[in-house]
């Protein structure tokens, strides 16, 4: 029983050395960094526009554009576009 008690706590010392070593020599790559976050509802790093009707920000990519009046608006949705336009006249 001693010897089996001797025999487990060598190995785990060995395998407790054999793994420090292999990680202090290079044989395990380096944590990589997290992914970066995205914001909700849109791209990374992509420009938020706000919805003249409502106020909602929305990612440009994802808004409803129109011209009014020669200046470029852009909607969350149709409905607010459309709820803008009967405002309008």
């Amino acid at each position: 029983m001693t010897r089996l008690l001797i025999l487990t706590l060598l190995l785990c010392v060995g395998y407790s050395l054999w793994t420090y070593l292999r990680r202090a020599l290079g044989g395990q790559r380096p944590p990589q960094a997290p992914p970066p976050r995205r914001r909700a509802g849109g791209r990374q790093g992509e420009d938020l526009v706000q919805d003249p009707q409502c106020g909602t920000y929305v990612p440009r990519s994802e808004a409803v554009e129109t011209q009014v009046g020669g200046a470029r608006l852009y909607f969350c949705s149709t409905e607010c576009r459309d709820a803008f336009r009967a405002r309008q006249g």
